[in-house]
């Protein structure tokens, strides 16, 4: 096991909640009816799952649009990372995460909390131990926040960053990544 400095997912989860209580939810009638095309973005960074070494990965999430209130927006995140194991081979995990994104618009900046389920497959390559790599190999499926921040560029587009947290006992990982939206309508 690697040792390097964790953030406490606790910590995350009650920062995201106060960001959603703190922004004074007024506009609670002015979200949309229906769900409906909000944007893309696409996403890279760095993974770092429980049992392996840090590796770079990519995501692609589709903006569904808002819910109940325009700051409370749907989302769909498709992921996909490889890693080396500690103990030797590599696992690679593809997943989908439905879930729902706070934004807290202050201008040309956007504070946001993320918060989903993630359904994933894993697969184990050459690992020494066959028990961690029956562990690895299947589904898997957890919950996933985190906080970010966006930055507003010119014709609709923002950058972002942030850091996830991905439950789950053998693949839980955490990911800080960058990434470029586009926001429809």
């Amino acid at each position: 096991m690697k040792n390097r400095a964790r953030i406490n997912p606790g910590g995350v989860l009650c920062a995201a909640v106060c960001l959603c209580l703190a922004s004074g939810i007024s506009n609670v009638a002015s979200g949309q009816r229906f769900i409906a095309f909000g944007g893309l973005e696409g996403r890279i960074g760095i993974a770092s799952p429980e049992e392996g070494e840090d590796a770079t990965s990519w995501a692609l999430d589709l903006d569904l649009g808002s819910i109940f209130m325009n700051n409370l927006r749907t989302y769909i995140r498709f992921e996909n990372f490889t890693s080396d194991a500690n103990i030797g081979g590599s696992f690679t995990g593809n997943g989908i995460e439905p879930g729902l994104r706070f934004d807290l618009p202050l201008g040309f900046l956007k504070p946001y909390a993320v918060a989903g389920f993630q359904f994933a497959s894993f697969s184990s390559d050459n690992i020494t131990d066959p028990i961690l790599s029956d562990e690895i190999d299947g589904g898997h499926n957890a919950f996933a926040y985190g906080l970010g921040i966006g930055l507003a560029l010119p014709f609709k587009f923002w950058f972002t960053a942030d850091y996830r947290w991905i439950g789950g006992d053998i693949v839980g990982r955490e990911i800080l990544s960058a990434g470029l939206r586009w926001r429809g309508g």
